[in-house]
């Protein structure tokens, strides 16, 4: 708290009083607060927009969750699925993911973080070091991902990720919407 002087009397008044107490006059708002508090007017659609935005996703994503993604014919038959190990978490999963489809080594891609059933993922491409962003979620044996900023990938001209764990083995099915399939598998130590 700071003090300030009354236009009026030019005595010391707080800077967070709206009267001078000795003489009574009312004081009006600085340059500055009137800056703050225009900007704080003028900004505040954007901000809502954002959170509207951002908590759009999640909720969206949380409606998906619910129910898992209709079944599809898989070209390639999976190995044989088992209980997914602690080993082979969704950060595990969510990186061959990415790295299957990016067609990437799965060592350049980081988690960095986790919200609404999603995982967070990104890698600098080597080449130019631009940053790209991923996040992605498994339900069941299907991996959905999109690029931060995008919707999921669930329409039908996307390609369909599955994934299956057997021991210490990943395996990531990619079925592109072209009918190409890429299959990927990946030890746990690779991960």
């Amino acid at each position: 708290m700071a003090l300030k002087k009354c236009k009026e009397c030019g005595k010391a008044v707080s800077d967070t009083a709206k009267s001078c107490p000795n003489c009574g006059a009312e004081l009006k708002m600085g340059f500055v607060d009137k800056v703050l508090v225009t900007l704080g007017i003028l900004t505040a659609p954007f901000w809502l927009s954002f959170l509207y935005i951002l908590f759009q996703g999640s909720s969206s994503n949380t409606q998906q969750a619910s129910s898992p993604p209709a079944e599809s014919p898989n070209p390639v038959a999976p190995i044989q699925s088992a209980p997914v190990k602690p080993s082979f978490d969704t950060d595990k999963m969510c990186r061959a993911a990415i790295a299957t489809v990016m067609g990437k080594d799965p060592a350049i891609i980081e988690t960095y973080g986790h919200a609404a059933g999603m995982t967070f993922v990104y890698y600098k491409r080597p080449s130019d070091n631009k940053l790209h962003q991923f996040r992605c979620r498994i339900y069941d044996d299907v991996v959905r991902w999109n690029f931060v900023g995008e919707g999921l990938r669930v329409k039908e001209d996307d390609s369909e990720l599955r994934q299956a764990v057997a021991g210490d083995v990943l395996q990531i099915i990619d079925t592109r919407e072209d009918g190409g399939v890429k299959v990927r598998v990946f030890a746990y130590q690779d991960l």
